[in-house]
Order: structure tokens, then C-alpha cells, then sequence
């Protein structure tokens, strides 16, 4: 799983660079650094939680503490990648290479 896991990160990447010009590339760096903030956020909360899954505590971290992750970490793409140079595959690629480090 990991060698698809990179690949499809690898591409949307690429992708991100190919399109540095466009709106589309901000698009990508916003949305795979929402999924990077989600997942951390997520993650981060159910350190703290200890219990039967699916309780409470998990209905907090889902819904309370992974959006607020998202949130930030559409903000932070939002704010790096104002310019239109590569800085949105960078964004892209180290918001991704996040991920694949949460997911492992």
C-alpha cells in the first residue's frame, strides 16, 4: 500500500507543478493540506482518547478537533501559496509527504 500511497502523491504533486500557472494548482495544495490538517488533527486527539471506539470522545476528535485541523491547514496553504510560482507543489508536496508519514 505505501509504494500506491507515494505514487498518487508523486502524481498529484506533478500535477500541482504542471499546473503552477493556474488556479487549479491552489486548488490541489488547499485540498490535499486540508485532508494533511484533518488527518494530523484527527490523529493528535485520538492519542488523548482511550476507550471503546466509536464513544463519545471519537465523535469529538471526528468532528470537532479533525475540521478545526482542516481549517488551519487550508489556511497555511492559502497564506503560502499566494504567489504563482512552485511554491503550491511545494505546499503540495510537503503537505502530502505529511500524510503519507500520519497514514504509515
Amino acid at each position: 500500500m505505501s509504494f500506491w500511497a507515494g505514487a498518487v502523491a508523486g502524481g498529484v504533486v506533478l500535477g500541482a507543478w504542471l499546473l503552477r500557472e493556474t488556479v487549479l494548482s491552489r486548488a490541489i495544495a488547499g485540498l490535499v493540506s486540508a485532508v494533511a490538517g484533518y488527518t494530523a488533527a484527527v490523529s493528535v486527539a485520538a492519542r488523548f482518547l482511550h476507550g471503546v471506539p466509536f464513544s463519545a470522545g471519537w465523535l469529538v476528535a471526528v468532528l470537532g478537533a479533525g475540521p478545526v485541523g482542516a481549517l488551519l491547514g487550508l489556511a497555511l496553504a492559502i497564506k503560502l501559496t499566494e504567489a504563482q510560482d512552485g511554491s503550491r507543489a511545494f505546499v503540495t508536496a510537503a503537505s502530502a509527504g505529511a500524510l503519507l508519514l500520519l497514514l504509515r
